[in-house]
């Protein structure tokens, strides 16, 4: 597992979902000077990234894009693992109904993608509204990829969650 300290070094950081959350938050981290590789699904969003042709109604976001030297999209997941110490998952979790108070499609489907990569000493962080529980479930097949078993256990305790 990369230290807090060799992030904080390298300064490269992943966004998996670059809509209006995601893409501020990135811009965020280039302007202080960090290395960021996005992603998202649309392929003509991705590209008015890239090209900085993106029109936002998000205040400061045209001009943040238009002034950054280090932030660029891609439609690839595996690209953000490859580039990233420390990877931000920001995708939607609408409000649903019942017991599924919120919607987790697409973060589930988007923690299995990630998994599935089999990504090595990575952070993860995931910025969505989810349930409690739910990291401990679906979401500990990233856990167990990129930090191991034994340190999910670990940290899984430290949350007062069990896992199997």
């Amino acid at each position: 597992m990369s230290s807090a300290s060799s992030i904080l070094a390298s300064k490269r950081a992943g966004f998996v979902g670059l809509g209006r959350l995601g893409l501020c938050t990135a811009l965020t981290f280039e302007q202080a000077g960090w290395d960021i590789v996005g992603s998202d699904v649309f392929p003509s969003y991705v590209e008015s990234i890239n090209s900085k042709t993106l029109s936002s109604s998000e205040p400061g976001v045209t001009e943040a894009l238009a002034a950054s030297k280090k932030m660029r999209a891609t439609l690839n997941l595996s690209e953000v693992v490859e580039h990233a110490d420390i990877i931000f998952i920001l995708v939607a979790t609408p409000t649903g109904v019942g017991e599924e108070a919120y919607d987790t499609t697409t973060l589930s489907r988007v923690l299995s993608n990630l998994a599935s990569l089999s990504p090595k000493n990575k952070h993860v962080v995931i910025c969505c509204t989810v349930m409690p529980g739910y990291i401990a479930t679906t979401g500990s097949c990233v856990n167990r990829s990129a930090l191991g078993r034994t340190e999910q256990k670990s940290r899984n305790r430290n949350l007062g969650e069990n896992s199997s």
